[in-house]
């Protein structure tokens, strides 16, 4: 004698939900702090798009382009400085996920990318809390893995990085 059983629909198991990082650069210009500048002065001469007040590389991202307003190039940032209009390069830096899930930055212009005040030589790691400036006014003649004093700057950004669970449904 055979037996049937009443079939059941099998559920899946629903996929657990995956904790992956955000980096957020927020701006943090200092420039008036300098006394040469005011806010208003950045304000008037730099359109808001081009010193965003957030740069983020979210987690479907592996990399973040950051380059001039003029580039010809597909960015995913355009900056401008009240300094000096070269102070941007074309495609200033790259910043890329690591497959750690870390954040590294690469410069690739003529007058650096600064983390914590020392010029960027080839791939350095960022950590929460870094300080970040693309370009520096004399930064032609600062050698990559250069320290410098802190300086004011109006692309200046602090990096934040964290943690974001993501649910798939």
């Amino acid at each position: 004698m055979i037996r049937r059983v009443a079939s059941r629909p099998v559920e899946e198991p629903k996929p657990k939900p995956t904790t992956a990082k955000i980096l957020i650069l927020q701006r943090m210009c200092d420039l008036s702090q300098g006394g040469r500048y005011t806010e208003d002065d950045i304000e008037k001469f730099i359109n808001p798009l081009f010193r965003p007040e957030e740069m983020i590389l979210r987690s479907n991202k592996d990399s973040l382009s950051i380059g001039s307003i003029d580039s010809d190039l597909k960015l995913d940032y355009r900056l401008k400085s009240i300094i000096d209009r070269n102070l941007i390069w074309p495609l200033h830096a790259v910043i890329r996920r690591l497959p750690n899930g870390n954040f590294a930055i690469v410069d690739n212009s003529r007058y650096g990318t600064y983390v914590m005040y020392k010029r960027v030589q080839g791939e350095v790691i960022l950590d929460n809390g870094d300080i970040i400036c693309f370009g520096y006014p004399y930064g032609d003649t600062i050698l990559p893995g250069q320290q410098l004093g802190p300086f004011y700057s109006d692309v200046k950004y602090i990096a934040c990085i964290g943690d974001i669970t993501e649910k798939h449904d």
